[in-house]
């Protein structure tokens, strides 16, 4: 739910993020688009995702498990994957200036 409120305040309206009526078939399209969005970022900045995650302390337990139990087998949600991306592209950008 932080993650939409979160791509919501780039005013993305939350229709266009997911469906609430969809269930978690839409939040499964969500969490991939969120995994994506980071697969896509490490990419352009040449680190894995593990690598990007100990920076920050690791994969949390609670992440490990929501991950888990959302990830199916549907596509992921390209708005979600994008806004994702560009978001770990601005605070890399920004730490980069420092």
């Amino acid at each position: 739910m932080i993650l939409r409120m979160s791509l919501m305040s780039d005013g993305t309206p939350a229709k266009d993020i997911v469906d609430p009526g969809t269930g978690s078939a839409g939040w499964d399209a969500v969490w991939l688009g969120i995994e994506e969005g980071i697969c896509a970022f490490c990419a352009e900045v040449g680190l894995t995702s593990g690598q990007l995650l100990a920076l920050t302390g690791g994969r949390p337990t609670l992440v490990e498990a929501v991950g888990k139990a959302l990830r199916g087998n549907g596509c992921a949600d390209p708005q979600t994957r994008e806004a994702t991306r560009q978001r770990l592209r601005q605070a890399w950008d920004m730490g980069n200036l420092a």
